[in-house]
């Protein structure tokens, strides 16, 4: 029989989904995160700069 911790921790083991699913977006957020640092335009690209740029890009 599982413990109350185990019961737990079984039933938030769902899937998350992407980036590109959790902000609402259909342009992949992991491909333009990885344009982005690929370009060199900055020497630190933060996690919600793809996000802003996939955003915009979508729009």
């Amino acid at each position: 029989m599982a413990t109350p911790k185990q019961a737990a921790k079984k039933a938030s083991k769902k899937r998350s989904g992407g980036r590109s699913a959790k902000a609402g977006l259909i342009f992949p957020v992991g491909r333009v995160g990885s344009l982005l640092r690929r370009g060199q335009y900055a020497r630190r690209i933060g996690a919600s700069g793809a996000v802003y740029m996939a955003a915009c890009w979508s729009t």
